[in-house]
Order: C-alpha cells, then sequence, then structure tokens
C-alpha cells in the first residue's frame, strides 16, 4: 500500500510535480520571555525516517519595534508533496512499517513546545516563478538579516503579481546588499508572502529605495517585519 493511499491522500493530478518543492510556513505568537527558549526548540526534532523530514528555510525572532505583533517567530521549511505525505502516513498511517501515532520523542517535544507560544497561523505555500530554493540561497552569502512582507492583493491578482515580482525585483536588486530569496504563493487566500535577505541590517533604509512599485490596480498592500535568522538557521547562518 503506498503513503498516500494509506492516508488517504491522493498524488498530485500531474504525477511528474509529486516531488515538486512546497513551503510550509509558520507564523507563531510567543508567550511573554519566551522567544529564545521557543526558538532554541525549534528545528531540532526530527521524527521521520530519513528522506521524510521537512529541510529548515530559517527560524526567525521578529525584532522588535518593527513589525505589528510581538514577541513572535517565524518558521520556514521546504518540503515536497511526496515527503510530506509520507511523514504524515508515519505519523497517522495505519500501513504495515509505519512508526506509531504516538512517538513519545515528538510528544515529549511538542509538549514543551507549546508552553511557549500563544497562537498563530500556518500557510502551505508554492514557489512562484523564479522563486528561489535552498540550493540557491546556498550560492551566495550568509543571509542573516531578513524581511518579510505579507502582500495582500486584489481578488485573482496574485499570479500577476508574483510574475511581476520574480521579473522586476530580482532585476532592481542587482548589485544591491539586499537580494529576494523567495516569493511565495499560499495555497488559499489573496496574499503572497515575500522575503528578502542581506548579510546584516547596514544597508536596510536602501532597500525602499530601489524597490519597483507593483501595478496599482493589483491593490497590494504589504505588512512588513524586520526578522533575525536564529542560529538553527543552517542554511542563512551557515560559517
Amino acid at each position: 500500500m503506498t503513503s498516500e493511499q494509506s492516508v488517504g491522500i491522493t498524488a498530485p493530478a500531474q504525477l511528474d510535480r509529486w516531488d515538486e518543492r512546497f513551503y510550509c510556513h509558520e507564523d507563531v505568537y510567543i508567550r511573554p520571555g519566551m522567544t529564545a527558549t521557543y526558538l532554541a526548540n525549534q528545528g531540532r526534532q526530527r521524527s521521520w525516517s530519513e528522506g521524510l523530514n521537512n529541510t529548515l528555510v530559517g527560524i526567525f525572532g521578529q525584532l522588535r519595534p518593527v513589525g505589528n505583533a510581538w514577541p513572535r517567530a517565524v518558521n520556514l521549511w521546504e518540503t515536497s508533496w511526496r515527503r510530506k505525505v509520507g511523514a504524515l502516513n508515519e505519523q497517522f498511517g495505519p500501513n504495515e512499517g509505519a512508526k506509531p501515532a504516538n512517538d513519545k520523542v515528538l510528544d515529549s517535544w511538542w509538549r514543551s513546545s507549546a508552553g511557549h507560544r500563544s497562537g498563530g497561523w500556518d500557510r502551505l505555500m508554492l514557489p512562484g516563478p523564479g522563486s528561489l530554493s535552498l540550493a540557491d540561497l546556498q550560492k551566495g552569502p550568509p543571509l542573516h538579516a531578513v524581511i518579510q512582507q505579507v502582500v495582500r492583493l486584489r481578488m485573482g491578482a496574485k499570479k500577476d503579481y508574483l510574475a511581476w515580482f520574480g521579473e522586476s525585483v530580482p532585476r532592481a536588486l542587482a548589485g544591491n546588499a539586499w537580494r529576494p530569496m523567495m516569493w511565495l504563493d499560499p495555497l488559499h487566500g489573496q496574499s503572497a508572502i515575500v522575503y528578502y535577505g542581506a548579510e546584516n541590517w547596514d544597508h536596510v533604509s536602501e532597500l525602499g529605495r530601489v524597490l519597483p512599485v507593483p501595478d496599482a490596480a493589483w491593490q497590494a498592500r504589504a505588512d512588513s517585519s524586520a526578522l533575525q535568522a536564529w542560529n538553527t538557521s543552517e542554511f542563512l547562518q551557515r560559517k
């Protein structure tokens, strides 16, 4: 029995897309005084079989006072449909050989982490046209400083905005200290989520000056957050 059958999840209509990457985005509200404790506990638990774990893009603490709600953290993971379904099957699936659903190590980690946060929301997101992968990010400098924008758009404008972003923003930032990292398409809603990264915060004022302006017809409204890559963000904080 295949993993997608055992958990009642079917492969994408186009089977050649079964291994395409997508992203899990966790925007987490942290209890007062618990930000460092929460962040240090993330990204270390690997409960699934080798090859099924999500790959950590970055774990971020939101810098004060930039942002509309804090304390806050962001976790961003790169994975594929095959890996995600395989992990769900190991945790919950009835097929022979699957891990038991009451994984004691995972349960212990989950309970300790739950006491650090007070809420938040999760998103599954597809990469926009040309959005960089972790392999792409590794070719450049380490990115300790990150700006996240949640861009709210008019109904039906998201695909046009993401196509414009992939074509226009990297060109506009060529040679700048800041670079566009990822531009992502949440599976639900009319928002896009985009990331810019730099080695440090020295030239952050330049970012707004050189970014192109999106088409007014898209009614783009961006909520920006300044994020600091935590020390477990191995792809961004590499030595």
